[in-house]
């Protein structure tokens, strides 16, 4: 049994390594494509900013954790929070999630709950990503600590210092 444990330790090593490198590379693709990175149907994104800040159960502040759906475009109804890509200018678009507030024969049309305006232009189903769940608030201030850059250069020196051995 002694001679067992360490090649299965090795083995199931190499297991959680290989399989932390694919999500690593599918999670790289899903950025590049501007999407969320579904994995068994249901993704995970930080809220960036106060947009969605509200009264409603499913308002979210910056910081949250918001767990996110595969969703179908025609299921959608008046009051659901959902995920699309906003384009910003000819080849650069974002992630934003907002309130659909009106159905509309050319799309959606959405407004985040603390905008006093609806978003310019609709949500197509090309454009939409999927649909919120729940969100995860507890994790709020590590969140908004690991979301700046000096949070990220933190944590990238860690990894490194853990990495090598220091």
């Amino acid at each position: 049994m002694k001679k067992h444990l360490p090649k299965f330790i090795t083995f199931l090593s190499i297991i959680i390594f290989m399989t932390a490198l694919s999500i690593m590379v599918v999670g790289t693709i899903a950025i590049q494509r501007n999407e969320p990175l579904y994995i068994f149907g249901r993704a995970v994104t930080a809220i960036p900013t106060g947009s969605m800040i509200g009264d409603e159960e499913d308002s979210l502040d910056i910081g949250d954790l918001a767990i996110i759906k595969k969703g179908n475009y025609d299921e959608i109804e008046i009051g659901d929070v959902i995920v699309f890509q906003q384009k910003v200018s000819d080849d650069l678009y974002i992630l934003v999630i907002h309130r659909v507030i009106d159905i509309d024969e050319q799309g959606l049309v959405t407004k985040g709950d603390a905008n006093t305006s609806a978003d310019q232009g609709f949500v197509t189903e090309d454009e939409f990503q999927g649909v919120y769940v729940s969100k995860i608030t507890w994790l709020r201030p590590i969140v908004t600590v690991i979301t700046t850059s000096l949070g990220k250069t933190v944590i990238f020196g860690l990894i490194t210092i853990i990495l090598l051995g220091l």
